[in-house]
Order: structure tokens, then sequence, then C-alpha cells
């Protein structure tokens, strides 16, 4: 299972498209929110982000990719 979590809701429109035009919506879903404030029914393998800033200490990028990992099954990863 890769979730997709998007804030913003153009982008989510878009991937969902993307999901269902690949017949891929048993393995992928698409979840509209910041991760800091999504509920995930279970944990994953990957969490695919588009980091941002300097190293990610710009726009506090550090505390979301930390809060991400409690989604993350063991030996998973953030790329």
């Amino acid at each position: 299972m890769l979730p997709v979590m998007r804030a913003s809701n153009l982008v989510c429109v878009v991937f969902q498209t993307l999901v269902n035009n690949n017949r891929l919506t048993d393995s992928v879903f698409v979840i509209a929110g910041k991760i800091e404030e999504v509920d995930v029914p279970e944990q994953v393998d990957i969490i695919i982000s588009e980091p941002m800033g300097y190293m990610l200490f710009n726009e506090r990028m550090l505390e979301t990719f930390l809060h991400a990992k409690k989604w993350l099954r063991p030996g998973g990863i953030i790329v």
C-alpha cells in the first residue's frame, strides 16, 4: 500500500486521476491533508515526499519528516 498525502486539493485530484487511469486503486490511495493532520489506516512501506528548503531546516520540514516516520512499517523508508 502506498498512500499519497498532499495538502493541495488540486494535486490530490491529479494524483487520484493517475491512480485510477493506471488501475492502481488497490495498492495506492490518495489522502488529502498534511501528514501531521491525517489518519492512515495502517502502516506503510514507503512514503514519497518532496523535501523543500535547505537540508529540511527551512520551513520546519525536519519536524514533518520525523512525524511521518510513525506511519512507516519496520524497515520502511522515506524517499
